[in-house]
């Protein structure tokens, strides 16, 4: 784990299963029960659980295109609004949040 100058944090893995051509592997959320995240993502965008482990759930576009959606526990308690909020197609849930409370926004006029 590793941070910018401004704090956000992220990791820096290896090549793993993706496009070649792929420059994010990565989207991470906290989450205090994977497997309900899992789920309720897996709703939301219509990708799949492709790993399920102890250190959380790991979503796929059916494409296999783009980022993993990843979930597992929190590495600090949430304290405010996320810095870092997902946005969905106007298919999407219009909730403002999903059931661990992080934030996401619904995109209305999606191309």
């Amino acid at each position: 784990m590793l941070a910018d100058p401004e704090g956000n944090e992220f990791c820096v893995l290896p090549r793993h299963r993706g496009p070649a051509d792929a420059t994010l592997a990565q989207i991470c959320l906290d989450a205090a029960d994977p497997d309900a995240q899992g789920r309720f993502w897996s709703a939301a965008t219509g990708w799949s659980v492709v790993e399920r482990a102890g250190w959380g759930v790991c979503l796929r576009d059916p494409e296999a295109a783009g980022p993993a959606l990843v979930m597992g526990p929190p590495a600090t308690p949430k304290t405010g609004r996320n810095r870092l909020r997902l946005l969905l197609g106007p298919d999407g849930p219009a909730v403002p949040a999903d059931p661990e409370g992080n934030e996401f926004e619904v995109e209305r006029s999606w191309p």
